[in-house]
Parts: structure tokens; sequence; C-alpha cells
């Protein structure tokens, strides 16, 4: 239920209507509306079901009051990668800018839902993922399909890639707009090469987000300023964070502006759900993340090595749909890391008979020296459960994700249980204590004196209780 907090953050203005068109693509009859808020907001659009009463023409020029922030609300939980999700986006009159995050499969399926874009990003291939699926075999096939952002970027927009990933470097060739390449390398040979000709890059020097352009450079800020970052432990975080800010450099964001954002993005349970989240849980240090590939698995396990926790425990699986190879390997990643492998299955066996996927992930556990115990389990939440109820203070879990929401949810009443079982637990305690035995004092001497402050405590103990007041 809306709180008066919640009455008081909305932001209520008065605006003119500058411009108003039919809206004949949206589901109920509806106008587009342009209305300008002034110098401090600029002109918003809009969308008003008032065509009943009101002709586009009439309304220029007529004044309205209008709620402009509805602050941070969810609209959808489920994949949203994919075109559909990206065009209930698009044609929404009141959006200015979209961040689309545009997956191999709904490209296969349906194409992209834009026809051109002003920024394109492409992080990594490295070494592939669903491979084997949509004759999609090896990783140079799939980069061909990522690089279908790319090839659409508008002459005046810009790719964002990563220098480090030749199959990213690849695409450059293929942009119509310009190129702006990202490595936490300054020195790395691309980048060398780019910035010699006048390009742009970002990358990481002595701790230092540059931006560059050609020679010259501007030191955006420190990375670890970067909460996302954990400090610039987190490497796959710091070379996101790089994507990012280049990504807002591109589309002409100012550098304070791009600051001041970058120091409010932390890996936060409920805005980031699922990316590294770190909790302590009694005395253990639990961290959960959504990777399931074998390019995200490296990376995750190459920051938990600089974890200083000696004994580690891992709850992990993967969609059925990978190939045998890359789920072996991904055992033997695991088995080489972790001393206690715990693997389930549940929602996403994708075709697999039961327990084939977990056989698979033993076989390269077991190939591995690290890994002395073995545990398999039916259920993500139950193997959770038990990897919660095994691991003593002082270890490290790593926790995968399986459905993101439904894990959070989970791990939220498990530990709003252990604090009500420990509020218990305290509350019986006190009151089984016996009451505290009151010590007589010693009765002075006759010659003996009290110090005045002993004094003044027993004549107020005697005192009326008005007195006392």
């Amino acid at each position: 239920m809306p709180t008066p907090d919640d009455f008081f953050a909305i932001d209520v203005r008065v605006g003119t209507i500058v411009r108003a068109d039919a809206f004949p693509e949206a589901r109920k009859p509806s106008l587009k509306l342009e209305i300008d808020f002034g110098p401090a907001l600029g002109v918003r659009r809009s969308a008003a079901q008032i065509t009943v009463h009101y002709a586009p023409e009439r309304l220029v020029g007529t004044q309205v009051v209008a709620v402009t922030n509805i602050g941070e609300r969810r609209i959808d939980h489920s994949d949203c990668s994919g075109p559909k999700s990206a065009t209930s986006v698009l044609l929404n009159p009141t959006v200015d800018a979209a961040v689309l995050e545009t997956a191999r499969g709904g490209i296969l399926r349906e194409g992209l839902a834009f026809d051109y874009c002003d920024v394109a990003v492409v992080t990594n291939i490295g070494d592939g993922d669903h491979l084997g699926i949509s004759e999609i075999n090896t990783p140079e096939e799939l980069a061909k399909v990522k690089r279908c952002i790319v090839d659409v970027v508008s002459p005046k927009g810009y790719a964002v890639l990563n220098a480090a990933d030749p199959l990213v470097v690849q695409m450059a060739p293929h942009c119509p707009g310009g190129v702006l390449y990202f490595a936490v390398d300054s020195e790395h040979p691309v980048i060398v090469r780019h910035r010699s000709v006048g390009g742009r890059a970002v990358f990481m020097r002595d701790g230092q987000i540059i931006f560059a352009d050609g020679n010259n450079e501007e030191p955006l800020m420190p990375v670890a300023s970067v909460p996302l970052t954990l400090g610039g432990k987190i490497g796959f975080h710091v070379e996101n964070t790089l994507a990012s800010v280049a990504a807002a450099w591109c589309l002409g964001v100012s550098l304070d502006t791009i600051r001041d954002r970058a120091t409010t993005i932390a890996a936060d349970v409920g805005k980031v759900p699922g990316r590294f989240n770190i909790l302590e849980i009694e005395g253990s240090t639990v961290i959960v993340d959504y990777g399931h590939n074998l390019h995200s698995l490296w990376a995750v396990i190459d920051v938990v090595n600089k974890f200083p926790q000696p004994r580690r425990t891992v709850v992990y699986s993967t969609a059925g749909d990978r190939r045998d190879c890359d789920m072996i390997r991904q055992g033997e990643l695991l088995g080489a890391a972790f001393d206690r492998v715990i693997l389930y299955e549940d929602h996403y066996r994708r075709g697999r008979a039961e327990g084939e996927i977990i056989s698979l992930f033993r076989k390269g556990v077991e190939s591995a020296s690290r890994a002395k115990e073995i545990i398999e389990i039916t259920g993500a939440t139950k193997a959770a459960e038990a990897a919660l109820n095994i691991v003593q203070p002082g270890e490290l879990l790593l926790l995968q994700a399986d459905k993101i929401d439904e894990t959070m949810e989970w791990i939220r009443q498990y530990v709003a249980k252990l604090i009500e079982q420990k509020a218990a637990a305290e509350e019986l305690i006190e009151e089984q204590a016996p009451e505290p035995a009151v010590k007589a004092k010693p009765v002075p001497a006759a010659n003996e004196k009290l110090p005045a402050s002993e004094i003044n405590a027993a004549i107020m103990a005697e005192a009326p209780a008005v007195a006392k007041a």
C-alpha cells in the first residue's frame, strides 16, 4: 500500500502541450503528446486516452498537470532479451532512450526489433554459448549472429567493442558508424593501433578509467569508486563498467553525469539480482550469481580466487541444451576450484533424461584434483538449502541462481526465518534466566564515612516519589 512518503516523492508539474498526434499503434485509442515543462525538464513525451473528448489540433497550447516521475518500477519479470520485449519498449511514446539486451535466440527466431541503433555494445564471444543449436556450431558462427547489432549502427553512431576478444574485434569493419574499443589493458595492441589513427578508446591505467580520443586523454574516475566492481576486484564487472561508460560517452552524456551515475551502480540484490551478489549468512560468505556457461563460470572463479576463505562450496547446474563437452569442461573447472560441489537439476533439463546433466558434470568434477565431496540433489532450492546447512562460518559458498527471482525470494525467506529463530531463542533465554540476586551492602561501622555519592543515593531512595521528580 502506498505510504505518505510515496506521495511526497511524486513530482507534479505544469506543462504546455506543444504537439499532439494520433497513436494508431496503441492497444487502446490514444494520442501521442509532447509536453514542454520548461528549462528544468524540457520537452517530454507521453500518451493519453482522451480521443473521445479531444482532437489533436485542439490540444496544442493547452496546459496540463502531470506527474513527471514514476520511480524505479519493474514492469516485467520474464526473459526480456528478445525482440518482443524490445518492441513493447520502443512503441511506448514516453520512452526517450532504451537499453536493449539483444540475445542470440531472438535474433535467430525473429531478427531485430529496430532498424538502427545509436550505440551497439558487444562485450564478448569467448568460447561461445548455445553452440549446436539452430545450426550455430562454432564461436565464429555465433559472432556473425551477434554482429547484427553492429551492422545496423547509424552512420553517426558507435560500436563499443571489446578489444581483448578477437572475434569481437573482427566486427569493426562492418560498422557503418564509428568504433570505440574498451579493455582493461591500456597498452593492448588493438587499442594502441586504433588510437594511432585517431580512434576512441576506454581503458584502465593506474586504477583510473581513462577516456581517449586519439592522443587526447581524459581521466574519468577511479574504478574503485564504482561500487559494482567491489573496489576493482570483480574483473568482469570492471569490463562491464568500461563498456557502459563508453556507451554513455558515445551518446554524448557529459562526463560529470557519467561519474555521478557510475557511483550509484552496485551489485544490489534488489536492483541487480543474480549478478555476483555478496551476502553474509551465519558467518559464511555467500555469493549468488546467475552465470551458467563456460565463459561466465571461468570469470566468476577468477574473482572467487581473490577471496580469502580457504574452504569453498558451490551449487551449480546448467541448461540441458548445452553440449556434453561444455558440461564436462564446466565440471572440470568446478572440481579444480571448490572443495565441495553440489550438483542439481531442476527447470532446465530441455530434453535431457533425468540425471543426465548431473552425470556429465560429475565426470568433469571427478577428473579434477581439489573437490573431495560431490553431492547430487534434485531441485535448485533444495540444493541451496542443503548447502547453507552444510557450510560453516568462515567458508565461502557460490550459489548459482537457477531462476533468479525464485532463488532470491527463497534466500530472503531463508534469512528471515533464521532471524526469527534467533530472536525466539534469545527471548527464551531471557525468560528462563534467573532473577539477578540482590547483593546486600555491608553495614558500615559507626566511625566509617560513606562517599557523598552513596549518601545522596540513599537519601533519594528514602525520599517520596514526588521528591524524585
